[in-house]
């Protein structure tokens, strides 16, 4: 690959975490930015080479083609029309960015990989100077706030954001220091444990202790990740209707407050919001009610107790989005589309340490998803394929292994 191609993609892994944090829907415009000038370079340079995420590239356009003809019986056809190019649009972009990585060697992607480890670092720095100094980015971005717990709010998309890049940057030191690495993880979790994003710091507990226990034994938690996920993806209408729901546990609101001092109040909206998704979805259980529908449900603006709507623009969850919008082909799809990831993770020829990594990446990736934002989000879809992409794409090509990896995990003799 070229001298080009590489520095479009290491400044794209500088940058993402950077404006991840500050910025987040920033994102969607990097990675168009990132795919159109990758696919610039390469059609002036090398198109000849072959497009290698071919399993990618059929999930996604399943998606995109899913999403599309839910307009069909969509229950606002309008919706779901506006939104089906834009996410079409940055599957395909998350397409050239895996295949520009499939094509860079060894050397190459650690480079790009010490542009993360950079990114991820300083944007953990300037979130430490903004919570001691009184957040001065932020206030030059808006002179007034609220309070603090606004400013702290406003950060709460960019710890997710961090919440996944930490273990494709951590995979890099990890090969040099293991130390320097485990006090990447670890700084993470401190930083943002002085914010207020709750699902960041699941993630990252989560991760790691997937991290830990994939190191030992990498394919039986490959496997156990598969069957817990698929078992959740399948099963989740039921389980947020009968077993996690606020009757089931016994919350309820009591002269204006939550009779439980572990769950937070969010966290009780939530589980309302679940078990109406839940309900709703059992009308339309086959083929759903349209890629986008969520915030135009009926009902969704009613109130469920005094103060919590029914079903505020999206369930946050992305399980239970796609079950609402996609019905059964969309889990489908869904469940394919993981089942196939952490097969290729299981029996790829990588080290421990690289499956170990991407399982934390996968398992914090998916308690973020079904705990906040809503599934089709642009910036969100872009930080999931910019995690995706950089979480496979510095692992080493394994020029000293012998074979390339290609971005659909398939191994083939190296150029010698």
């Amino acid at each position: 690959m070229r001298i080009r191609e590489i520095q479009v993609l290491g400044a794209a892994a500088a940058l993402t975490p950077l404006v991840g944090t500050f910025e987040p829907l920033g994102l969607a415009p990097l990675l168009v930015v990132a795919a159109v000038a990758n696919l610039v370079l390469r059609v002036a340079y090398d198109r000849d080479r072959p497009w290698r995420p071919k399993p990618a590239i059929f999930l996604f356009a399943a998606f995109a083609a899913l999403g599309l003809a839910s307009a069909i019986w969509s229950y606002n056809p309008g919706a779901t029309l506006h939104k089906v190019p834009l996410l079409a649009g940055a599957l395909a972009c998350g397409v050239v960015l895996l295949d520009a990585l499939s094509a860079c060697d060894a050397e190459q992607r650690a480079l790009i990989g010490r542009r993360l480890f950079a990114g991820v670092v300083i944007a953990l720095a300037i979130l430490v100077v903004e919570r001691v100094a009184g957040f001065p980015l932020r206030h030059i971005e808006r002179a007034s706030w609220p309070d603090t717990h606004a400013l702290l709010v406003s950060y709460n998309r960019g710890a997710t954001v961090l919440a996944l890049l930490v273990w494709p940057a951590a995979i890099v030191m990890w090969r040099k220091r293991r130390l320097y690495a485990l006090l990447l993880v670890a700084s993470a979790l401190a930083i943002l444990a002085f914010y207020t994003s709750g699902a960041a710091l699941a993630a990252i507990i989560i991760g790691a202790v997937a991290f830990g226990l994939a190191l030992a034994w990498p394919r039986a938690i490959a496997a156990t990740l598969m069957a817990g996920m698929i078992v959740y993806i399948v099963g989740s209408p039921v389980i947020h209707d009968r077993v996690l729901d606020a009757d089931t546990l016994g919350l309820k609101i009591e002269k204006d407050k939550l009779n439980s001092a572990i769950v937070p109040r969010s966290g009780f909206h939530r589980l309302l919001i679940w078990r109406f998704t839940a309900q709703k979805i059992a009308e339309r259980p086959v083929l759903g009610w349209g890629l986008e529908s969520s915030r135009f449900i009926p009902g969704g603006k009613s109130l469920l107790d005094p103060a919590e709507q029914a079903l505020p623009l999206h369930p946050h969850n992305g399980v239970l989005q796609i079950w609402l919008e996609l019905g059964i082909p969309g889990i489908a799809l869904l469940a394919g589309l993981v089942t196939w990831m952490l097969l290729r993770v299981r029996d790829a020829p990588w080290p421990a340490v690289d499956k170990a990594a991407s399982l934390a990446l996968v398992a914090a990736a998916f308690v973020i998803v079904n705990l906040s934002y809503g599934i089709w989000q642009g910036w969100w879809v872009a930080a999931l394929l910019f995690a995706a992409t950089f979480g496979v794409g510095i692992l080493p090509a394994a020029a000293d292994r012998r074979i390339r990896l290609t971005t659909d995990f398939r191994p083939v003799a190296a150029n010698r």
